[in-house]
């Protein structure tokens, strides 16, 4: 009852600092292009904020598991809300940079929550306990992208880009007091003084034995390149509506509001069942599966029912594969180290987001705007037959562990 409980306290501390998050991921491109810039320099925004994401993700999953994971939550929500305010109050496009390191450096809210979840779990019914907060980000992205489309107004030439973002820092405070009141004082998973005085280096020596497993680095490298299909594609979305559609933020927030509620249902009520059904590595490819046919089908949407279906196999795709890797990733390593090595596919993932946004805005650019799309359903491909190629042994080895 105490962790079902704990549970629902992680569920909604992290729906409320995604809705700030939703509320600006369809407003984005148009406020940069507010600015003047060009399709290629405005998906350098997302890849800015997974830059930081990828430096520093690892540093809050391997804090939150020697600090506990209350500070770094509480610390992560603080940061969100701050960046949010200077997004909202950015004059230029220099500080519209520098809102989204700021937003990439602070953003620890989602792997400290998944590595709580994980401490609070048994394998059996982990993959339930991961979609739980899956669920928490897509009702975050459900109500998210609708509130910021509602305050950015109808009229995609005369767009309020300031009222969004000064709500999405609000609600980051918001989430930011629920949390310091609701949250348990966490205890540290190593609270013995000499672990506490490891060196920087020892630690990065745990980092590179905890790779030295072939499984995990292929698993990581799965999420790597499904971080650069899919971030391509979504960072590249609304400049395609706004081309194929002549849609505005508030028609993009509507879209991904669809794409929200559809995520929200699979990885609240389904996931788990799927899961303890068919198992995380055929859930793994089947998603990869889906994910690039909804990749593939996305250029072809003339109408929105084909747009619509389209973004139905995306979105149930992601869900699948996202939730299933970071469920087989905490079953791989040692409970003292979920928090270290969900940080670390974070970070690979991050990675695959700085890539992914620049070499769509450059394919956008040269090759057409349906080319993001396409190449990342090649990526699905090539990941399909990586996870193909590695079904056994992991099977074996989660035989193994349990």
């Amino acid at each position: 009852m105490k962790n079902n409980k704990l549970k629902l306290v992680l569920f909604l501390t992290v729906f409320i600092d995604v809705i700030g998050f939703g509320i600006i991921i369809p407003l984005l491109p148009f406020y940069g292009e507010n600015f003047g810039a060009s399709p290629a320099i405005i998906t350098l925004l997302f890849s800015c904020y997974s830059l930081m994401q990828f430096l520093f993700a690892p540093l809050w999953g391997s804090l939150s598991d020697r600090m506990g994971r209350r500070p770094i939550l509480l610390l992560s929500i603080g940061g969100s809300c701050l960046s949010y305010l200077w997004c909202g109050l950015a004059n230029s496009l220099w500080m519209l940079f520098a809102s989204r390191l700021l937003a990439g450096f602070m953003g620890g809210t989602i792997v400290t929550a998944q590595a709580y979840i994980s401490d609070i779990t048994t394998p059996d019914n982990r993959a339930k306990g991961m979609g739980m907060i899956g669920a928490s980000l897509g009702l975050g992205f459900t109500l998210g992208p609708a509130i910021g489309g509602f305050l950015a107004g109808n009229n995609p030439e005369e767009v309020n880009y300031q009222l969004p973002l000064l709500a999405a820092s609000g609600l980051s405070l918001c989430g930011l007091i629920f949390a310091f009141l609701a949250l348990p004082k966490s205890g540290k998973l190593n609270p013995d003084e000499e672990i506490k005085k490891v060196s920087v280096s020892k630690r990065l020596s745990g980092i590179i034995e905890t790779l030295q497993s072939p499984l995990i680095n292929v698993v990581i490298g799965i999420f790597f390149i499904i971080s650069i299909g899919l971030l391509g594609a979504q960072t590249t979305l609304a400049l395609w509506l706004e081309r194929q559609f002549s849609w505005g933020p508030q028609q993009t927030g509507y879209l991904l509001m669809f794409c929200g509620v559809l995520a929200t249902i699979f990885q609240g009520g389904m996931i788990g069942i799927l899961n303890k059904k068919f198992g995380e590595v055929n859930l793994l490819l089947s998603g990869l599966c889906i994910l690039g046919m909804g990749l593939f089908l996305l250029p072809f949407s003339t109408s929105l029912l084909l747009l619509l279906g389209a973004m139905f196999f995306l979105t149930i795709g992601e869900s699948l594969c996202k939730t299933s890797i970071r469920s087989l990733l905490s079953q791989l390593v040692k409970a003292n180290e979920t928090g270290k090595i969900l940080g670390i596919a974070q970070s690979a993932g991050s990675l695959g987001t700085i890539i992914g946004p620049t070499v769509a805005g450059f394919a956008f650019v040269t090759m057409g705007k349906d080319s993001p799309f396409l190449n990342g359903a090649i990526l699905m491909l090539i990941a399909t037959i990586l996870c193909l190629s590695i079904i056994k042994k992991i099977r074996s080895e989660l035989r193994t562990q349990g």
